[in-house]
């Protein structure tokens, strides 16, 4: 019982990890294109 407790909750860690990775990742590549976008204004 303990061991599936400390399995799931495990789980919701890394979800919760991913996702923000994902958000992360897409804030980077958010940035990536205004800081192109600024380069190719200039």
């Amino acid at each position: 019982l303990i061991l599936l407790k400390k399995n799931n909750s495990n789980k919701s860690w890394l979800r919760a990890i991913r996702r923000k990775l994902s958000s992360i990742s897409k804030y980077l590549k958010s940035l990536n294109m205004s800081m192109e976008k600024m380069s190719d204004g200039h």
